[in-house]
């Protein structure tokens, strides 16, 4: 195997900020200060997962017109459920890495930030699956922002914001949960 400095300080910067080295993965980094980070919590397993996404990749990427976005966050929800079963093999990786993408471009969430932040922006999207009564293998997929010039957001905060989001949503949302 051989040495991958970014991909090292990558990893350094995940693990200072909280995250275990398995729940992180990357798409195309070619620098640890050029990407955006995509963070998952999936409240039906409990298993989080981040994604670093180069800002390259994620601006190059044409969104499919193929996919609904309900048919991207069943998407990311199936892809979380093979992750919390260690099954994030290299082709699982990038599909997420391209669910994430076309998923992200297409919510409300990303295009009010592309009016609030500046083309070199980091984007930190978080997104909250939960549990559907009575489906528990479905997912309600939930996408917000956490603005940070970080390399990666520490994990409480990220945990944190992720609660305080939900809570909202079980407030606003009952019919969710």
């Amino acid at each position: 195997m051989d040495f991958d400095f970014n991909e090292t300080v990558m990893m350094a910067h995940a693990t200072a900020a909280g995250w275990a080295v398995g729940s992180v993965s990357a798409k195309d980094c070619t620098s640890p200060f050029d990407n955006h980070a995509f963070y998952l919590c999936d409240y039906r397993t409990g298993h989080s997962l981040v994604m670093q996404i180069s800002k390259e990749t994620f601006h190059r990427h044409a969104v499919t017109t193929l996919l609904s976005t309900v048919e991207l966050a069943g998407g990311l929800a199936e892809i979380m459920l093979l992750s919390a079963n260690g099954a994030l093999t290299q082709q699982v990786t990038e599909a997420l890495a391209s669910c994430l993408i076309n998923y992200t471009k297409n919510t409300q969430v990303y295009r009010r930030l592309l009016h609030q932040s500046q083309a070199s922006d980091r984007l930190h999207m978080v997104i909250n699956l939960y549990a559907i009564k009575g489906h528990k293998q479905d997912a309600q997929v939930r996408p917000f922002a956490l603005r940070s010039d970080k390399t990666f957001i520490d994990a409480m905060e990220v945990k944190a914001a992720s609660r305080q989001v939900m809570a909202l949503d079980k407030s606003n949302h009952p019919e969710w949960f």
